[in-house]
């Protein structure tokens, strides 16, 4: 009986594979993203199938003025609307009734940028986007 789990492990095993799993088209998206010249701090990165590409949708986190997007998670080949959403925090606010009770408020201002890019399954798809207010 152990020899049988054994034989049935290894079967698994073989078919799955090692490393990266099928990602069904998706691939990976890298990049920098820069805001009046600086690494954007923290932002949002959103790829939407342009008009005519059947793709599929992915985003990721701007972080340092990087993101990061694994193929399992990546966009498929085609043509792509790209969304970046940058954030500032603002510390003008106050909340409270009574004047004397008013709190500091952080609010997020945020500003979409939007771009077009083609992703292609036979590159690096480096991707690098200056925002420019």
């Amino acid at each position: 009986m152990k020899t049988l789990n054994h034989l049935a492990l290894c079967a698994v095993l073989a078919v799955a594979g090692c490393g990266e799993t099928d990602t069904g088209g998706r691939v990976a998206v890298t990049g920098h993203i820069t805001f009046q010249g600086k690494p954007l701090a923290a932002g949002r990165i959103n790829f939407t199938p342009a008009k005519g590409n059947s793709g599929l949708a992915a985003g990721g986190e701007i972080q340092e003025g990087q993101f990061r997007i694994r193929a399992a998670q990546g966009p498929t080949e085609g043509q792509y609307q790209v969304t970046v959403t940058t954030g500032v925090l603002r510390k003008d606010m106050t909340i409270g009734v009574d004047p004397a009770d008013k709190l500091p408020l952080q609010q997020q201002e945020q500003q979409t940028f939007q771009f077009s890019r083609t992703i292609t399954p036979d590159s690096d798809n480096v991707l690098d986007f200056d925002l420019l207010p």
